[in-house]
């Protein structure tokens, strides 16, 4: 108004359901009612994000040797920016570097891709000659920059054996009276444990 020298301009943010960092909004004046104003005015205001990003992994499908662990991480919100995820790495007692084509190093990082809330984390293994038990593989969420770790943050991932051992007996032959009978049994491969 003509009598007035201040005035309020009111901007109105919306809510989103975005993970997203805080944003700042520029307003600039250059023109009062076509007069140019030399010096350009500027303002700034902050609109503070309120949305919080949950992160989980859940456990891999159960594989056979050869195939590949699949681990599904999943972020509770879309975020407006890469979201790296980084895991700790743990093995059961038979898991060796063998077993794996890229052995996981004692941490892996994930990105899930800005717009987007899952992300998967492959981990091919190995087919071998070598009897084992039922091996493990676990991760467990160890960081997230910007984003709460949820309660569903550690998973599993089983790797089933595929070579049976074939177990055989050889006669012990003719002995005398009196002495001991030796058979000598034969695995048709090595095994990881007694």
């Amino acid at each position: 108004p003509a009598t007035q020298t201040e005035t309020q301009l009111t901007l109105e943010s919306a809510l989103d359901l975005l993970d997203e960092d805080n944003e700042t909004l520029l307003v600039q004046i250059t023109r009062i009612n076509g007069d140019i104003v030399t010096g350009g005015d500027a303002a700034t205001g902050t609109i503070e994000d309120d949305d919080t990003t949950e992160v989980t992994i859940t456990d891999a499908p159960t594989i056979t040797e050869a195939g590949t662990l699949i681990f599904n991480v999943a972020l509770s919100l879309e975020a407006d920016r890469a979201i790296p995820v980084s895991m700790d790495v743990s093995y059961s007692e038979y898991l060796t570097t063998s077993d794996f084509q890229v052995y996981p190093g004692a941490d892996e990082e994930l990105i899930v891709p800005m717009g987007s809330q899952l992300a998967n984390l492959l981990i091919g293994t190995v087919d071998d000659n070598l009897s084992e038990g039922t091996e493990v593989l676990t991760l467990q969420v160890a960081e997230v920059d910007g984003v709460t770790i949820s309660s569903g943050d550690t998973a599993t991932g089983d790797i089933l054996d595929n070579d049976p051992v074939v177990a055989s007996i050889a006669d012990a032959g003719l002995v005398p009276e009196g002495t001991n009978m030796v058979f000598t049994v034969s695995l048709d491969h090595e095994v990881d444990r007694n």
